[in-house]
């Protein structure tokens, strides 16, 4: 399998606080869920965006939280091929998520939502920075292709 996290079952289960230090820094918000469809972790960035708290959620099933889109992850679950750029509604708001799977040993024990833009409005400014900067490029080189 290509495209996973690997972890330990126990390091999945503890959501280790090297997890958390890395999930905050550098995604917007992320959950983790266990192979039996439990909540396992969510980042304070999940906080703050839907308003659900791990305190709250932990060990309660992924059908307890605010998150339309749930086929996604049991696809994940399922086939363990990890999805990209998925729209799904979270905490009532519309978001892209990556879903990636947690596998140990070969066997998929979980999977990783990863919120990467907070809203929209981001998103459509980092695409706005990404076209021009290919706008840039394309000007400064010749017809040939050859920068200047």
């Amino acid at each position: 399998m290509e495209h996973v996290v690997s972890l330990t079952k126990q390091d999945l289960m503890a959501a280790t606080p090297i997890i958390d230090t890395i999930l905050d820094n550098t995604v917007d918000a992320a959950a983790l869920i266990s192979r039996e469809r439990r909540v396992i972790y969510l980042s304070k960035g999940f906080e703050e965006i839907t308003g659900q708290s791990l305190e709250d959620y932990r060990e309660r099933p992924i059908d307890d939280l605010k998150i339309d889109g749930q086929a996604h992850i049991e696809q994940v679950l399922s086939d363990g091929i990890r999805q990209m750029a998925v729209p799904m509604e979270v905490g009532s708001r519309k978001l892209l998520t990556n879903l990636v799977p947690i596998v140990s040993d070969g066997e998929i024990i979980g999977v990783m939502l990863l919120i990467v833009f907070r809203s929209t409005a981001v998103l459509k400014r980092a695409i706005q920075t990404l076209e021009r900067s290919e706008e840039t490029a394309r000007r400064q080189s010749d017809p040939d292709g050859f920068p200047k």
